[in-house]
């Protein structure tokens, strides 16, 4: 038997801060990443056991926060109240996600929370 590889594409991801959680969507409307992250969004809500999905931040192989599914397409990364992570990542500046999606599997692989610098 074979092993398939993942295919990855990463893109650009806007970040929204709702109370105790963050909410990821990709930042373009229109291409690969968007048709893609919109099939992954769907297979995961139909699935029986509502598989989640990971966020990390920066370079860091720390898991921080599990994302379910949403029905408007995005990704909620929800946190206990108070955590520290979720304090940092609200306070810094121009806060953006990189999310991967899996080409052939039809899958997401992860999203990743970053901050712009100001320049």
């Amino acid at each position: 038997m074979t092993a398939v590889l993942p295919d990855p594409l990463a893109a650009d991801a806007v970040v929204v801060n709702d109370p105790a959680s963050l909410l990821v969507k990709p930042a373009q409307t229109s291409g690969w990443a968007p048709l893609l992250w919109r099939r992954a969004i769907r297979a995961m809500l139909q699935a029986e056991d509502g598989r989640e999905i990971w966020a990390y931040v920066g370079r860091s192989r720390h898991r921080i926060a599990p994302g379910m599914p949403e029905e408007d397409r995005t990704l909620r990364f929800q946190f206990d109240y108070g955590d520290s992570v979720y304090r940092a990542l609200v306070s810094k500046p121009r806060l953006r996600a990189v999310i991967t999606v899996d080409k052939k599997a039809g899958r997401i692989m992860g999203v990743r929370f970053l901050a712009r610098s100001a320049v």
